[in-house]
């Protein structure tokens, strides 16, 4: 499998200078970073949330109007729940990467790709991933990564808000995903 048409088309469009890095198959971040060989804390990691159900206002199906979005953190720290609902005023929950398919139907089942522009999904980025040289993003296939290089990455976020997505890498709150 290489990478989906969706985000190379993206890739391509907006004129990214970017190269591949190919790694041995991998289940996880931790090991993704150790096979290829990288910092953790430049190996972009995508988590996939879903707005908390609200009180249905006379619909039917209270999941229909249910928000999905891509939050970047880097795979050094993990996602704080809390904070995602302090930075957007309402509650999101991480969604399992195994129900995703539909998604990112292009992808391995379990691997998101780091940008969610190509896919339709809002996003947003932990301020942690704009101060390191370098960035490399899942790109659909669990043995490739993509590298680009800090400019690259600020362009392709000029729109993206950021936050302080993360609590350190010693400390689990209750939810957490990484």
């Amino acid at each position: 499998m290489s990478m989906p048409a969706p985000l190379s088309n993206f890739l391509n469009h907006h004129h990214v200078e970017y190269s591949i890095l190919k790694h041995k198959p991998t289940p996880g971040s931790l090991e993704v970073a150790q096979a290829a060989a990288i910092p953790l804390q430049q190996l972009v990691y995508a988590v996939m949330l879903q707005q908390s159900p609200q009180p249905p206002h006379n619909d039917k199906d209270p999941m229909t109007h249910q928000k999905m979005l891509m939050a970047l953190i880097p795979a050094s720290h993990h996602l704080d729940e809390n904070k995602v609902t302090a930075a957007l005023g309402q509650p999101f929950r991480i969604v399992d990467r195994q129900n995703l398919k539909a998604t990112f139907k292009e992808c391995q089942p379990g691997v998101i790709p780091g940008l969610g522009q190509p896919f339709n999904l809002p996003m947003l980025a932990d301020t942690r991933l704009f101060q390191v040289p370098q960035l490399y993003l899942e790109d659909g296939d669990n043995t490739e990564l993509i590298k680009i290089m800090q400019s690259q990455f600020l362009t392709l976020m000029s729109s993206v808000p950021r936050h302080d997505l993360c609590i350190s890498p010693h400390h689990k709150p209750n939810r957490t995903i990484n």
